[in-house]
């Protein structure tokens, strides 16, 4: 279970350039001001979806294991018979409102299924054998 207390901190941003005379950098502290509430709002959206998806997929005996997340992506190692079922929970509790979303505006999700982290956009790899690791070109 997950309990969300309100906060009573408050955070302080400092935007030194926001009276600049040149308006660019005044519009891009704004820019830089605004984006810094969204994006901190958007990963604890991330990781309580997380938190909330690895709760189900332990409970429900799933092969799955979170094991990591990257700014808006939440990447996990997941059994290929429970890749479906997953994807399913994982979306359902990304998109979980917990009362700071636009009713009607659920948050999007996409997700992505590979063989690894990469997939595919890489230029090679590495080996290792014995204490040695060297790079390998792909195909």
């Amino acid at each position: 279970m997950i309990k969300i207390l309100p906060n009573k901190l408050q955070t302080i941003r400092r935007l030194p350039n926001v009276f600049s005379s040149d308006k660019g950098i005044a519009a891009h502290e704004v820019r830089s001001g605004i984006n810094a509430e969204v994006q901190s709002l958007a990963s604890d959206v991330n990781l309580l979806g997380a938190m909330r998806t690895a709760d189900e997929i332990k409970a429900k005996g799933i092969d799955a294991n979170i094991f990591m997340l990257v700014h808006d992506s939440i990447v996990a190692l997941v059994k290929e018979e429970h890749v479906e079922q997953y994807c399913e929970i994982l979306k359902r509790n990304t998109q979980h409102d917990w009362g700071c979303g636009i009713p009607g505006s659920p948050i999007g999700v996409d997700q992505d299924i590979g063989n690894d982290y990469s997939f595919g956009d890489w230029e090679g790899y590495y080996e290792v054998t014995g204490d040695r690791i060297s790079r390998v070109q792909a195909g």
